[in-house]
């Protein structure tokens, strides 16, 4: 009977044992201009007894406030869905992320109605959302990475 007591107290401690899902490159505070290359990497959830899959890659102009329907969720730039090799959930990574990203011109016209704003030494974040499962769950468990970063800024970290 007290194993079941004891079952919630070991989920929790698997799951403060998973990794933690960290975005290493480029380090909060680095200042980028639009059109700069910067370095990028991510540390997955993956490890022993974490299977890692895909993870999205975005650029926020704000943090979103809450994860609910909105017409004006959040803004910013989508760099893109990636992966890579962990066994058994990714044996062989099909698309790895690249090991530098490009910082969009946030001011630039985007076609149509959209045209974009201008902007000197804002607060951006560099988020990634990862799917990833931990035994059995009703569908991918995700985690969500972040690190701010300074927009069109003239101080370098």
């Amino acid at each position: 009977m007290h194993f079941f007591t004891i079952l919630p107290i070991l989920a929790f401690i698997t799951s403060v044992l998973a990794g933690s899902g960290s975005i290493t490159k480029p380090a909060k505070g680095t200042s980028i201009m639009p059109g700069q290359s910067f370095a990028f990497h991510y540390d997955g959830m993956a490890e022993y007894s974490v299977s890692g899959y895909n993870y999205s890659v975005w650029l926020f102009t704000s943090l979103p406030l809450a994860f609910l329907p909105s017409q004006s969720f959040g803004a910013g730039h989508f760099f893109g869905r990636y992966n890579y090799a962990n066994y058994p959930g990714v044996p062989y990574a099909t698309n790895p992320a690249p090991a530098n990203f490009t910082m969009p011109d946030l001011s630039a016209s985007y076609g149509g109605f959209g045209r974009g704003k201008d902007a000197s030494g804002a607060t951006v974040y560099l988020a990634v959302i990862e799917e990833y499962a931990a035994g059995s769950t009703f569908g991918l468990q995700m985690n969500l990475a972040t690190t701010w970063l300074v927009y069109n800024g003239t101080q370098h970290h």
